[in-house]
């Protein structure tokens, strides 16, 4: 992640991501990216996410899944990137398959899609929602990605991010990707 961060911080765009909500256009500044990913990570912290931690994502592309990607790695967590369009079996694999304790979902949507497979999934400890209409009533692992980002929020200086940061190795696992037709074992 140090490339994008300091990408991020070097340039400061005003506009370093941009997105549509609705017919809106939104952005956030380099610093304002910096600053979620650091929140995001010292929330996952504060969660008991560490290093071989592995952490799925499930949602179409928008901003809070490189932000969120970003966080995984500046932990030295392992994210596993789900498409969106995988059938609920091979949902339900991939993660018993990687040994996710956490799931981020985008939406409403894409929950239902894939709720039965959630829901079988014991080791899930976690599952965070992007967005906060999307969060189940009633589930004490849900939460929003606002609380995480509040989480970290709290955590302030206590733990150092760039600390975290220095601790990477390059040879460190970054993400596990199953693709269409594999199931993700090795090739000898």
């Amino acid at each position: 992640p140090h490339f994008c961060l300091e990408s991020f911080r070097r340039h400061n765009k005003r506009d370093a991501l941009a997105f549509r909500v609705g017919d809106v256009w939104n952005y956030l500044s380099g610093t304002e990216a910096v600053e979620k990913v650091r929140r995001i990570a010292l929330g996952l912290a504060e969660l008991g996410i560490k290093a071989g931690d592995r952490i799925a994502i499930i949602s179409e592309n928008r901003p809070e899944w490189s932000l969120t990607d970003l966080a995984i790695l500046s932990l030295r967590a392992i994210n596993v990137p789900i498409y969106t369009t995988q059938a609920v079996e091979q949902i339900r694999y991939i993660l018993e398959d990687s040994g996710a304790k956490m799931l981020f979902v985008s939406g409403k949507k894409l929950f239902k899609h894939a709720e039965q497979a959630i829901q079988s999934v014991e080791r899930i400890e976690r599952l965070v929602f992007f967005d906060s209409d999307a969060k189940p009533e009633g589930d004490k692992r849900a939460l929003t990605l606002a609380d995480v980002e509040n989480r970290g929020n709290e955590v302030g200086d206590s733990v150092d991010f760039e600390k975290l940061l220095s601790e990477i190795e390059t040879d460190d696992l970054a993400t596990i990707i199953y693709t269409s037709g594999t199931t993700g074992e090795p090739k000898g």
